[in-house]
C-alpha cells in the first residue's frame, strides 16, 4: 500500500466523505491538452487518429489522479480551492495506480522503439498515459485509470465514483486553512470509528510550504448556511 493524497474543494470533499467515494474524472475533461497524445507525429492522419483513439478511451475509461504531497503551496492554489478546501490522503494499492514521469520534450515514435505509428499497440498508448511535461512535475502525481461504473445523474450530468474500499482506504484529512464547511468536531463525526485522521494545515513558518496546525481552536469558523 501506499499513502496518496487527494486535492478537492470544499464542497465535493464534505460529499465525499459523506458518500464514501470519490468522482472519476473524465480523460477529455483533463486539465492538459496532451493528455494521452503527447508523441510528437509528424503526420496529420496520425495525429488525427491518435485523438480519435482517446475520445474513443473517454467513454470506457476514467482517471482518479492523485499527489505523493500535500505540503505544495500551488497544489492547494490550483486543486484546493486557494486552501479552502480539503486534501483526502488514502492509503491505496500500488497496483492499481502508476506514477507519471515528466520530460521537457515531447517523446517521438523511436523513443517508443518505433519506426512508424502502424506500429502503435496497447502497450504504447499505456505509456503515453504516463507522459506529461515537466511544466507539471510539481503535481508528483499518481493515476488510477479505470473503468466507467457507478454512475450517476446530477443535475443532467452523468457522473461516475469509485467506492471506498480496501483498495481506496481513506486515512486523513486536512482542511485548508481557509475551510469553513465544517467545524473540526463535526468531520471527525463524520468519520467516526474509521480510524481517520482530521487535521488543519498552515502555511509553515520558515519555508514554503504547508504544514500541520496543531493548535485546533485555530479551525476556522463554520461559514453560516444560507437559508
Amino acid at each position: 500500500m501506499r499513502r496518496l493524497y487527494h486535492f478537492l474543494k470544499a464542497q465535493y470533499a464534505v460529499a465525499a466523505i459523506k458518500k464514501r467515494c470519490l468522482r472519476v474524472s473524465r480523460i477529455e475533461d483533463l486539465n492538459d491538452a496532451f493528455e494521452f497524445i503527447g508523441i510528437a507525429l509528424d503526420d496529420k492522419r496520425d495525429r488525427i487518429h491518435l485523438s480519435s483513439y482517446r475520445r474513443r478511451l473517454d467513454l470506457e475509461q476514467g482517471i482518479i489522479c492523485m499527489s505523493e504531497t500535500w505540503s505544495k503551496p500551488q497544489m492547494w492554489g490550483h486543486y484546493g480551492e486557494n486552501f479552502r478546501g480539503m486534501v483526502l490522503g488514502f492509503d491505496v494499492s500500488e497496483g492499481d495506480f502508476f506514477k507519471l514521469r515528466y520530460r521537457k520534450t515531447r517523446p517521438r515514435l523511436a523513443d517508443l522503439g518505433l519506426s512508424s505509428y502502424a506500429e502503435i499497440g496497447p502497450e504504447h498508448l499505456k505509456e503515453l498515459a504516463r507522459i506529461k511535461s515537466d511544466g507539471w512535475a510539481y503535481e508528483d502525481e499518481w493515476r488510477w485509470l479505470l473503468p466507467l461504473v457507478n454512475s450517476e445523474v446530477i443535475q443532467g450530468q452523468t457522473h461516475y465514483f469509485q467506492p471506498f474500499g480496501p483498495n481506496l482506504r481513506l486515512k486523513e484529512i486536512i482542511a485548508g486553512p481557509k475551510f469553513r464547511e465544517r467545524s473540526y468536531e463535526q468531520m471527525r463525526e463524520m468519520v467516526k470509528g474509521m480510524g481517520v485522521e482530521v487535521m488543519l494545515a498552515r502555511g509553515d513558518f520558515a519555508k514554503f510550504e504547508v504544514t500541520r496546525q496543531r493548535q485546533l481552536n485555530l479551525w476556522p469558523p463554520v461559514r453560516p448556511q444560507t437559508p
